[in-house]
């Protein structure tokens, strides 16, 4: 289990993307400088640990850089944008690498123990919202967005670890891509707001494999289960959480339907195919077993609005949640009482949050255009 009651932010912001030169010249000043360095680690009486951002390691090291430059960088960062999703690598070779998309059609693929961007480009005309790594080998990513159009990729070939090359589009959703998920290297699979999951194979033609219809309303997420891909959990517009299995010839096992809001996030507990979070519009969390009748826990907070994301710990005992007002609350599981808050470097609210497949870091994206880096406190 995690033995830590606070964490630390490791990581300056995403790097304001631009002209190559200036993209470049900010590369290097991060790399120079470290900013994985914290200030806690430099000041052992600091109690509360303050993130060290690109914005801070360009102040210190370029004091002489005027002040047209500047405002000039300020503009561009300020100017990113918005993220909708972030996903992590499996636990592999590719395990450091993590993947998001934005609203200007951009795909984006990192390196965080090179500390390097492998990946960044412009895939669609429209707003991405949603995307996947492949996690048993990482070779494969997915997104989609407004187009009703899902786009497989090729990743990590040892040829050219720099490049994506798209292997087909999946054309069969009627709806804008909300959210999807790959099962293993072959199975894939999507939810949009035209009601309808589908399972696809994406070594055979483009259409897909099966359709799962039973949604009234909006299918706004969804989750695999590590323990076992043929499980998976969705939520709707129509409030319910539903637990599908897609051996089965009725797969919907288990219908929760005692929230009175829309699903925005549903998560399955590491190690249980059994227990899944669910957190919807009214900044209720709820915890659910299929061996139960009802919810078996619920968390609530004054400070906890719209539940736009949720990532467990390792271990199951924490679990993290993404509000509108850009915080992050971490919940102890078995108490259902918050522990402590990740706070103040959004400066929108956060679209989507990721757990390192390791569950040593956590990644959280945000309408402000940036992605931050939380790591487990060393004690």
């Amino acid at each position: 289990t995690w033995d830590i009651i606070h964490m630390e932010y490791q990581g300056g912001a995403h790097v304001p993307r631009g002209k190559k030169e200036k993209l470049q010249y900010y590369k290097e000043l991060l790399e120079i400088n470290k900013p994985d360095v914290t200030l806690g680690k430099c000041s052992e009486e600091q109690k509360k640990v303050e993130p060290v951002t690109a914005a801070m390691v360009l102040k210190k090291v370029h004091q002489n850089v005027d002040e047209k430059e500047r405002k000039e960088a300020k503009q561009e960062s300020d100017g990113l944008p918005p993220i909708n999703c972030v996903c992590w690598a499996g636990f592999n070779d590719y395990q450091d690498q993590f993947a998001y998309v934005d609203d200007a059609g951009s795909v984006v693929i990192s390196d965080l123990s090179k500390k390097k961007q492998l990946v960044e480009k412009n895939v669609s005309s429209s707003i991405l919202t949603t995307c996947a790594l492949e996690q048993k080998n990482t070779r494969l990513f997915a997104c989609g967005g407004l187009e009703a159009r899902i786009c497989i990729f090729s990743i990590n070939r040892k040829e050219d670890l720099g490049k994506i090359s798209k292997v087909k589009d999946l054309t069969d959703h009627t709806g804008m891509i909300t959210c999807c998920g790959f099962l293993d290297e072959v199975f894939f699979l999507s939810g949009a707001n035209d009601n309808t999951l589908l399972l696809w194979d994406v070594n055979n033609t483009g259409r897909s494999k099966r359709q799962f219809i039973d949604h009234e309303s909006e299918v706004t997420c969804l989750d695999v289960c590590e323990e076992n891909s043929n499980i998976f959990g969705s939520g709707s517009g129509d409030r319910t959480v539903r637990i599908w299995d897609v051996r089965e010839r009725e797969p919907c096992c288990r219908i929760f339907d005692e929230s009175k809001h829309v699903i925005n996030s549903v998560k399955f507990m590491p190690g249980r195919i059994t227990t899944i979070a669910a957190g919807d519009e009214d900044g209720s969390i709820r915890l659910y077993d299929i061996r139960a009748i009802g919810k078996v826990a619920e968390y609530r907070s004054p400070e906890q609005e719209v539940v736009r994301s949720l990532a467990f710990s390792k271990s199951g005992r924490l679990l993290f949640s993404a509000c509108k007002n850009s915080n992050i609350i971490c919940w102890d599981v078995l108490t259902e009482k918050p522990l402590f808050n990740l706070a103040g470097e959004h400066k929108k609210y956060i679209t989507s949050l990721a757990i390192s497949a390791d569950g040593s870091q956590l990644l959280s994206a945000g309408k402000d255009g940036n992605i931050c880096q939380w790591a487990r406190k060393q004690i």
